[in-house]
């Protein structure tokens, strides 16, 4: 019986390490156009193993709305103390480093209502592509639509990261504004 009960308690911590320590691929796909679909699969192991679907808008929800939702409001909750901007993207930064991109491949077309606003877009996007052309599994094919508003195409792009190394940054971050609010 003490065997069942160890198995039974040391399985999940062991799932649960090695979710945590180990590297994950997440691996984002969409379309946006008529039907629109994101899906994002994540595997264990850097992509050796095979993915788990872990959102998919294109399923079928298993809660249909009957139209007699009648939900609560949400309130919003006041924030004890303003976050500084500066941290906020000092831990994005930090974040990021955390990340490798495996490839970023993007096709698409964009419009704005004012031709003007898509060539200021586009104007602001041409160095990210145009740069990008030279690396590895960095693909990026986005071409201005002037006719109107318009977003349509195709992104696929997979990161690969290990959930401990962004624990860090994190930490840093919580005891910088978290932790000494409060005190």
């Amino acid at each position: 019986m003490a065997i069942w009960l160890l198995v039974i308690v040391a399985v999940p911590v062991v799932l649960v390490i090695a979710v945590v320590l180990l590297p994950l691929r997440l691996r984002l796909r969409g379309q946006a156009d008529r039907r629109s679909r994101v899906r994002l699969d994540v595997s264990v192991l850097g992509g050796v193993i095979p993915a788990i679907p872990v959102v998919d808008t294109a399923r079928k929800s298993k809660r249909q709305s009957t139209g007699s939702d009648k939900r609560k409001p949400v309130r919003k909750a006041k924030s004890a103390s303003r976050l500084a901007e500066g941290d906020v993207v000092r831990l994005i930064v930090e974040l990021i480093r955390q990340i490798r991109i495996v490839w970023i491949r993007v096709e698409a077309e964009i419009g704005l209502d004012d031709p003007a606003d898509t060539g200021a877009l586009y104007g602001a996007l041409a160095p990210i592509i145009h740069t990008g052309r030279h690396w590895a599994g960095f693909n990026l094919d986005i071409r201005p639509d002037f006719s109107g508003t318009r977003l349509a195409g195709k992104i696929d792009a997979a990161v690969d990261l290990v959930p401990v190394r962004l624990v860090p940054p994190l930490w840093r971050y919580a005891s910088r504004n978290i932790f000494r609010s409060r005190t």
